[in-house]
């Protein structure tokens, strides 16, 4: 009872500082990920869109590290709560270019850019970058926010809920991804960024 009382009380802390609900978004990234073979020009293959994915993820990952080196930073560790927010903007405009370069919205978006394949990987890898690297920096809000409970519950509690949301994006059907999912992964960066400015972070452990 006292394990699930002190699980009840971080939910409770994490949502009232809308960490949990801007860790979650990330969900989107995995329908994100799964439409480029059906949205990258046909004629490029599917190893393209291979290569593509990778990029993003690889960068997210590079994101991630350095951004994890930023958080013992001491100069840095009271200021995570802009570094997500610079970070959500920068990720929000790369992934609104490259979803306005590629359908449904290419008819009215910069078609020279969709010609490109070095320009759109470049846009991708930079968008998968700042993506990445709000991954730590949530954790460590969040074990902030938590505090004094630990930070290992904390980090618990967002991955749990981080896969379970996931899951249920995935059973979204496939035709509503290829529709949405470019414009959805960039406005939810955007919808992040705006919940994570309203937020309250006191960082207690420092």
């Amino acid at each position: 009872a006292g394990g699930i009382n002190m699980g009840v009380r971080v939910v409770t802390m994490l949502m009232s500082q809308n960490v949990v609900l801007t860790r979650y978004s990330s969900q989107v990234y995995g329908m994100w990920s799964g439409v480029l073979t059906s949205v990258l020009p046909s004629s490029w293959g599917d190893a393209t869109a291979g290569y593509f994915g990778l990029a993003n993820t690889l960068s997210g990952i590079v994101g991630g590290v350095l951004a994890g080196l930023l958080t013992d930073v001491r100069s840095m560790q009271k200021k995570l709560k802009t570094c997500i927010i610079v970070a959500l903007l920068g990720a929000g405009a790369f992934f609104t270019l490259f979803a306005v370069a590629l359908p449904p919205l290419s008819e009215q978006g910069l078609k020279p850019l969709a010609k490109s394949r070095l320009g759109l990987l470049m846009v991708c890898t930079i968008a998968g970058f700042l993506r990445g690297s709000t991954d730590p920096l949530f954790f460590e809000v969040a074990a902030d926010t938590a505090h004094p409970q630990s930070a290992g519950t904390a980090g618990s509690i967002l991955t749990f809920g981080y896969h379970i949301a996931l899951v249920i994006s995935l059973s979204i059907p496939a035709s509503v991804l290829e529709n949405w999912a470019l414009s959805a992964m960039a406005a939810v960066m955007f919808l992040c960024c705006m919940m994570v400015s309203l937020a309250r972070v006191h960082y207690k452990r420092r």
